[in-house]
């Protein structure tokens, strides 16, 4: 006799009933996973309307980090080649959410920055995630979610991820 597969949310409990019979590391790893990756995709769909992809908006915040700054120090921050980065700027200056051009006295060097568009967009963007976030933390309720933070912090400290660390790579534009 075949089953008929199930769906909606008896699917969800066949699943997690599973993924609670892995070893711990396996389902750590793969929940790390989920959330890493499940929540670009989703981050990444939420900014289409803005008509930008990931990449350009970490190189948004980045550039509003430093005001302004080299292709150089852009490419290093987000981990890009330099050539990479002259693309996604391009697309950015061609949207009228950056400018660039030549420092003063060295023309082979080329500086960023965010025009006034940019930095509404930036701030639209801003309100969208922080509207994300409410909505998860509403759903889950603070016990859980301090709860959440918590074990976050315990597993950062084994992992030991520290804040510096976090400010080194793309993540830190988030």
């Amino acid at each position: 006799m075949a089953t008929v597969p199930r769906t909606g949310k008896m699917a969800l409990i066949d699943e997690r009933i599973e993924h609670e019979q892995m070893p711990l590391r396996d389902q750590l790893s793969q929940d790390i996973a989920r959330v890493t990756w499940g929540g670009a995709r989703q981050f990444a769909a939420a900014l289409t309307p803005f008509g930008l992809t990931l990449q350009q908006y970490f190189t948004l915040v980045a550039i509003n980090r430093a005001g302004e700054c080299t292709m150089g120090m852009l490419a290093a921050q987000t981990h890009h080649s330099l050539g990479t980065m002259t693309g996604i700027v391009d697309r950015l200056v061609r949207q009228g959410l950056v400018t660039r051009r030549s420092h003063a006295t060295d023309r082979r060097i080329v500086l960023v920055q965010l025009t006034a568009g940019g930095m509404e967009t930036l701030a639209h963007v801003e309100d969208m995630r922080q509207e994300q976030l409410d909505s998860a933390l509403t759903k889950m309720g603070e016990p859980q979610a301090r709860n959440l933070i918590r074990l976050l912090g315990q597993y950062l400290a084994a992992m030991e991820i520290n804040a510096t660390d976090a400010l080194t790579g793309p993540g830190a534009f988030v």
